[in-house]
């Protein structure tokens, strides 16, 4: 028993022996790096350079550089491997990228790696030759909440162009920092870009402006406009009626659909006669293509509803016309809810849609709760209200 004890404690022994031979030949045999240095830069090259204090085995030992975008290199990154030049690590790095990078040198034997003590962030040393240029061109289809602008990059600095747009602000000295920054994804020297996230009725200054890997430009131009005015349903229009319906889908060249405040004074027939008029429509943004069709058809004499829309002037506007169907529908139930749209309740009003199937007659809506619609003889005398669109 006290033998078997004795040669475990001598097998204990050897061991914590050789282990503590293998700790001081691994700190022999694997060399130390220094501190890494940047010797010189230039926008063609940089030279770096690093230190080393060899152990052991250094015949059996790769050095290099590791380079990453991000701190901390490391060989799993990129690597260029160098011969050391007595007691120290050299490289010339050529530029590529015209940006930044981290390196470090590093050693790697069977003992495993090291690393230099500290890191380098390298960065391209650009000047104002590389400054880019731009030029802001013109600012067009300015609506409520966006507008459209081009520019034109006349200069990329000879370096890669990351950013490009136009920023918007209420101050007349535009800054990236004072402003809304619109980004174009646009590839192209000329770009056009459709600029939204814009204020109704707000004037705003405008720049161009262009970013590459060294500097962000600004247009010398400064243009400015101001946004329309967005009405809300129940809102006064321009007109001088009251807005009934909104388009803001961007798919027609109007927004609005405005309603004149009062009735024509007296009822009118929908046609001097009954004949069929091809192209006309029941959708909504049909009316006033509708009323030029029928009175191109009717003529400038009569007493009919079409032609009276295309003749009436209010608030110094003479744009009016004969609702289609649907736009009827659309102004009588609102005057359901809001009764200040003064339309007459219970009785009829004339569209300017036809009936494909009986074709002598048109239609009319019924000012009702229920929204009654049907078509009646051309030649019936019936109320109008005009509206016009912007």
């Amino acid at each position: 028993m006290k033998l078997n004890i004795r040669i475990f404690i001598f097998f204990c022994f050897i061991l914590s022996f050789l282990q503590s031979c293998n700790k001081k030949w691994d700190l022999l045999g694997l060399p130390k790096l220094q501190v890494i240095n940047l010797t010189s830069n230039n926008q063609l090259f940089c030279e770096v350079s690093c230190g080393i204090e060899f152990g052991e085995k250094q015949d059996e030992t790769e050095f290099g550089f590791c380079f990453s975008q991000d701190p901390n290199p490391t060989i799993l990154d990129s690597i260029i491997k160098v011969v050391p030049d007595g007691k120290l690590l050299n490289i010339k790095y050529e530029w590529n990228n015209f940006n930044s990078i981290y390196v470090r040198a590093f050693s790697k034997n069977k003992l495993g790696i090291s690393y230099s003590e500290n890191e380098l962030k390298l960065i391209w040393p650009a000047n104002e030759d590389n400054i880019p240029q731009i030029s802001l061109s013109s600012i067009d289809s300015v609506s409520y909440f966006f507008t459209d602008a081009q520019a034109v990059i006349t200069n990329d600095g000879n370096l890669p162009i990351v950013q490009r747009g136009f920023i918007f602000s209420s101050n007349p000295n535009p800054a990236m920092s004072n402003s809304i920054v619109c980004y174009s994804p646009s590839l192209d020297l000329i770009f056009t870009n459709r600029n939204e996230g814009l204020s109704e009725n707000t004037q705003y200054y405008v720049r161009a402006f262009v970013k590459n890997t060294y500097q962000t430009a600004l247009s010398p131009e400064v243009l400015s406009f101001q946004t329309k005015n967005f009405y809300n349903v129940g809102e006064l229009g321009p007109g001088g009626g009251k807005i009934f319906y909104s388009n803001l889908s961007g798919s027609t060249n109007w927004h609005f659909l405005e309603a004149a405040p009062t009735d024509f004074p007296v009822t009118l027939n929908w046609a001097n006669n009954n004949n069929f008029i091809t192209g006309l429509n029941t959708a909504i943004g049909s009316g006033y293509e509708n009323t030029s069709l029928i009175t191109l058809n009717q003529g400038n004499s009569g007493n009919y509803s079409a032609l009276k829309a295309s003749q009436f002037t209010f608030a110094g506007l003479n744009d009016w016309f004969l609702p289609s169907r649907d736009e009827l529908i659309q102004l009588i139930q609102t005057s359901n809810i809001d009764p200040s749209f003064n339309m007459d309740l219970g009785l009829e009003y004339w569209s300017s849609s036809q009936d494909i199937n009986f074709t002598q007659n048109a239609w009319v809506v019924k000012c009702t709760s229920s929204l009654n619609s049907y078509t009646l003889n051309k030649l019936s005398a019936k109320k109008a209200r005009f509206i016009r669109r912007f």
